[in-house]
């Protein structure tokens, strides 16, 4: 479950309760699309709104749905009548607390610290770094962004200029530090 959980929040840029509270239907292996039926709450959060699940991730999303399947026949379970994407031991969603569990222990176990917000954070700035790679300027990059994660463009402004702050001062103490060049 964790490995998907990881995959998939990475993959799609997803919040952790949008994936926790998602049922099975949302996820449609022949369109490739997941619904957001559990957005963040905010204003212009629609419900309904459809992810593409990209092609590195469609592997990890087999993998766990025949990881799904065999466990719950295991079980005695009929896997098409458990509504849960991802079902807790009674064949329910997972509570909040249940879910941060099932990754604190999983995280710990490996060795990992952190949680699986950073993994949405890391999905906006891979998009946005190869939206740029691609010659795409900055407001281009940051509405593409927005409209991925669900957010506002000011939102997606915010994240970029904190980004690309984060690299200008990356590149500028990797200058001021480098070996000193002598003036004539």
């Amino acid at each position: 479950m964790t490995r998907f959980v990881v995959a998939f929040i990475f993959g799609t840029g997803l919040r952790p309760k949008e994936l926790r509270l998602a049922d099975l239907k949302d996820l449609d292996t022949i369109r490739w699309t997941f619904k957001v039926m559990h957005p963040k709450k905010v204003r212009g959060a629609v419900v309904g709104a459809e992810l593409d699940v990209y092609e590195d991730t469609k592997v990890h999303v087999l993998d766990f749905l025949a990881a799904r399947d065999k466990h719950l026949r295991a079980e005695g379970r009929d896997p098409a009548t458990i509504v849960a994407l991802i079902p807790s031991e009674r064949g329910m969603h997972y509570s909040e607390v249940g879910f941060r569990n099932v990754r604190l222990d999983t995280y710990r176990k490996a060795g990992i610290e952190g949680d699986f917000r950073v993994l949405r954070r890391t999905h906006e700035q891979i998009l946005m770094d190869r939206l740029e790679a691609q010659g795409r300027k900055d407001v281009s990059v940051i509405e593409i962004a927005a409209k991925r994660l669900r957010h506002t463009p000011q939102v997606a402004l915010g994240h970029y200029v904190e980004y690309r702050s984060g690299r200008a001062k990356d590149v500028a103490k990797a200058a001021w530090e480098s070996p000193r060049i002598e003036v004539r």
